[in-house]
């Protein structure tokens, strides 16, 4: 387990929450048990950044267990608004894996969201890169991020 950040008490609990970066999980313990529970979150924002700088997410790469079904969101405020003709791809290397590790099509949830289809059956070891390529304000745009799988 990694560092927990903004660690607390949950007072009348007897738990201690901790944010937990590496796992993208909340994790709750309970002192002097042998047990910790784990929350994860169902749907990761990630946000692009200013279309000057780069096309790749501000967070980074992703890390997603190969047991995990994970639905992420784009947050485009910083490109436009009102996104259309929605596409997500998901290479592995330069192969189209979409069919093969994800479920659903993406969609624009509000204004300045998009959410992606869920993404599971991942390979441990393999790194996979999703691109997002949308129309907003009458330009074709494309924002991708790494999702790097671990057991």
């Amino acid at each position: 387990m990694s560092t927990l950040y903004g660690t607390g008490y949950l007072w009348g609990t007897g738990l201690i929450w901790g944010w937990d970066p590496v796992e993208t999980a909340v994790l709750l313990k309970v002192p002097r048990r042998r047990f910790t529970l784990k929350v994860l979150r169902r749907t990761f924002t990630l946000r692009v950044p200013k279309m000057s700088t780069s096309r790749e997410v501000i967070e980074g790469p992703q890390i997603q267990g190969v047991d995990e079904r994970l639905t992420y969101a784009l947050d485009i405020s910083q490109w436009g608004s009102n996104p259309t003709a929605i596409v997500c791809v998901i290479k592995l290397g330069t192969q189209d894996v979409t069919a093969t590790v994800s479920t659903g099509s993406p969609s624009a949830t509000s204004a300045t969201v998009i959410t992606l289809p869920q993404i599971h059956s991942l390979v441990a070891g393999l790194e996979y890169r999703v691109e997002v390529k949308f129309t907003v304000a009458g330009q074709v745009v494309e924002a991708y991020f790494i999702i790097e799988a671990e057991e």
